[in-house]
């Protein structure tokens, strides 16, 4: 995974000037790259492999039904 460590969520900057990697974990930052297997699945921000818009629908209304039943 590639990130924007100029983010603004990727400070205070750790020892030596290093990222804590809670810093990565945590932040909630921009994950502009991910490569898995030699396959881009996101370039420069953008998801390649899944529409965002579709599965954040799907992942509402999973939780919409979940939630009328209790």
């Amino acid at each position: 995974m590639t990130w924007d460590l100029n983010d603004i969520r990727m400070r205070p900057r750790g020892r030596d000037g290093r990222r804590l990697l809670s810093n990565l974990i945590y932040s909630g930052a921009r994950c502009l790259d991910v490569i898995v297997a030699g396959e881009a699945l996101r370039r420069e921000g953008v998801t390649l492999t899944v529409d965002e818009n579709k599965a954040g629908a799907a992942l509402e209304e999973a939780v919409s039904q979940y939630y009328s039943e209790i």
